[in-house]
């Protein structure tokens, strides 16, 4: 699909009328999207290590356990769930992923667009049948905003080009036409081409973002939330005065995002 968000609402018109168990630590667009289609939830929490606390979810009834593996790192709870439930695995972090624990129920997705240089792509895998004929065979309008404004910053950045504002507006213009957006689309064809191209490199990427992470971990392990990921998307940070710093990386032209 085009997106995270339409792989969600494919697999969820799969399950209508199931009980969701989700985590208490999720981005919006899930709760935004569970109430789109009436789905009734309940939470399980989170630690603040970003483990999962198992007894909350044991403790609860469900049809289906929705798992996020935050920043790419695998957590195995498979010895309590039940193999009769359903289990979601959010894999947003993850430009390959697999059912690592074979739930004999399973559906697992990703999301290319913060992860890799696409603007867009989602892959779904599923031990049972979705319904396909759901996704538009046309792309969505947001990709291609998207694309013209990461060109502008290209220019921008390297051929002192348009302006910051410009580039930046139409980012903001592209998000604003994802979240308008309640049908389910195929990933762009420009998106597709790039997807192959992004695969056939993915052991270089691998290396690159390796080296990167392990740089940032010589200074900051001390203040970092340990995850174990092959594929490291981001560095996390646990700060106490969190908009201090970004306000002050932002004099720096670092301009780090808040989870």
């Amino acid at each position: 699909t085009d997106s995270g968000r339409s792989s969600i609402r494919l697999i969820l018109n799969k399950l209508k009328g199931k009980l969701f168990l989700i985590p208490n630590y999720l981005c919006e667009i899930i709760l935004k999207i569970f109430r789109e289609y009436e789905v009734k939830y309940s939470f399980y929490n989170i630690n603040k290590d970003l483990s999962v606390d198992k007894e909350s979810i044991t403790k609860q009834q469900y049809d289906v356990l929705y798992i996020i593996n935050y920043f790419g790192e695998n957590r195995d709870i498979s010895n309590i769930v039940d193999k009769n439930k359903i289990v979601i695995e959010d894999n947003v972090f993850s430009p390959l992923f697999l059912n690592h624990h074979n739930y004999p129920n399973w559906v697992g997705f990703n999301s290319f667009r913060k992860i890799s240089p696409l603007a867009d792509g989602s892959i779904i895998k599923s031990s049972f049948p979705l319904s396909g004929n759901l996704i538009k065979k046309n792309p969505s309008t947001f990709p291609k905003i998207k694309y013209t404004a990461k060109d502008m910053k290209y220019h921008f950045l390297n051929n002192n080009q348009f302006s910051e504002k410009q580039y930046l507006n139409l980012f903001k213009l592209a998000e604003s036409k994802l979240d308008e957006q309640t049908t389910i689309n195929n990933i762009s064809p420009y998106s597709l081409f790039r997807l192959f191209d992004f695969m056939s490199g993915i052991e270089k990427e691998y290396s690159v973002r390796e080296n990167n992470f392990n740089v940032l971990d010589k200074y900051l392990n001390d203040k970092a939330i340990k995850i174990n990921t092959i594929y490291p998307s981001f560095y996390i940070l646990s700060v106490e005065r969190r908009n201090e710093l970004r306000k002050y990386l932002f004099t720096k032209n670092i301009f780090c995002p808040v989870h």
